[in-house]
């Protein structure tokens, strides 16, 4: 199956969130031999955007603009903590670093997909 580019640039942030949420789960784990389902909520994004990346639409315009739509909103909550965790000393050394690389792959992703919205949009339409 061939994806866009703006589907494609969804795939490698949906796999930055399930990570970091593997990564909370585990570290919390060790930390109070317990888990934490807040942990799970980067994952259950990640997922969201790995099922419209890899859904077959008829409009490849509308994915691309919610996949854009759920990468902006996430990434404006993920970069709100980010710089909340960011220079909180007692928070564990695992948030301060996977918060902000949530954020920047999220800003990334939303770059690279506004880049090939606006290119298929400039494109002619093929006939």
């Amino acid at each position: 199956m061939k994806l866009a580019s703006g589907a494609r640039a969804a795939l490698p942030h949906a796999g930055v969130l399930i990570g970091s949420s593997v990564i909370g789960l585990v570290g919390y784990y060790r930390q109070h031999h317990t888990f934490q389902i807040t942990a799970c909520i980067p994952a259950s994004a990640g997922l969201l955007l790995l099922l419209l990346a890899l859904a077959p639409v008829s409009r490849e315009r509308r994915r691309a603009w919610l996949l854009l739509a759920l990468t902006f909103g996430f990434g404006l909550v993920v970069t709100r903590l980010a710089l909340r965790f960011a220079f909180q000393e007692l928070q564990p050394l695992r948030k301060r670093l996977y918060f902000p690389a949530m954020a920047l792959s999220s800003w990334w992703t939303c770059l690279v997909m506004a880049r090939a919205i606006r290119q298929r949009r400039a494109a002619p339409p093929n006939r």
